[in-house]
């Protein structure tokens, strides 16, 4: 089974990409697909949940790929470093059996946008993670916090192209993408046996 993850990182913008430089993020926004998010009010690490991943369970039972949640808004307030590291750990147990689908909240809930070296972290985890996926998708559903609310736009970064060259995703196109996702790891489930050529009589 080929193995794949998707990770959500509210409150992660192109312009915390642009002001801190992540090594690896730049790395993977220079050969990824990748795109933009367009994520309307209320922006909150909940809201953003459910909107992105509430019918991925309609979109994945016909391809028999198992979910398995990571971390979900709402979980006890921990900080960033215990998060990440709860993230990673969740991530790797679930490779090769199922798809994960994970959540990185913390910058979210912080009252400031992320500072580089709370970016370097999260960069840092990724970078571990995505040494065993052969399918990915790093989505931010809404990016920095500007006052009392966060950046319309956000990050999309995926082996999954997004539907059009130039289109913004929405979050309810979200579960499509998710669901393209587990159909290459689906389809790699199974060894592919090559048939044997046809026996050629042997002349008499």
């Amino acid at each position: 089974m080929r193995r794949g993850a998707v990770i959500s990182i509210p409150g992660l913008g192109y312009t915390s990409m642009a002001r801190c430089s992540p090594r690896f993020l730049m790395e993977l926004f220079n050969y990824s697909p990748r795109g933009v998010t367009r994520f309307p009010p209320p922006r909150t690490p909940e809201e953003a949940w459910r909107r992105t991943f509430s019918g991925l369970g309609r979109s994945l039972g016909r391809l028999g790929v198992e979910i398995v949640a990571i971390n979900p808004p709402g979980s006890s307030p921990q900080g960033l470093a215990a998060e990440l590291a709860e993230v990673e750990r969740g991530i790797m147990g679930a490779l090769g059996r199922s798809l994960p689908i994970a959540s990185v909240n913390g910058i979210a809930y912080s009252a400031i946008p992320p500072a580089c070296d709370e970016v370097k972290l999260i960069d840092g985890a990724l970078s571990r993670i995505f040494r065993s996926l052969d399918e990915y998708m790093v989505i931010s559903p809404f990016g920095d916090r500007v006052g009392d609310d966060f950046e319309e736009y956000g990050i999309y970064l995926s082996s999954v192209e997004r539907p059009g060259h130039e289109d913004v995703i929405a979050p309810e196109q979200v579960p499509d993408l998710v669901a393209e996702l587990a159909a290459r790891i689906a389809r790699g489930r199974y060894r592919r046996i090559r048939p044997r050529p046809p026996r050629v009589p042997r002349k008499t």
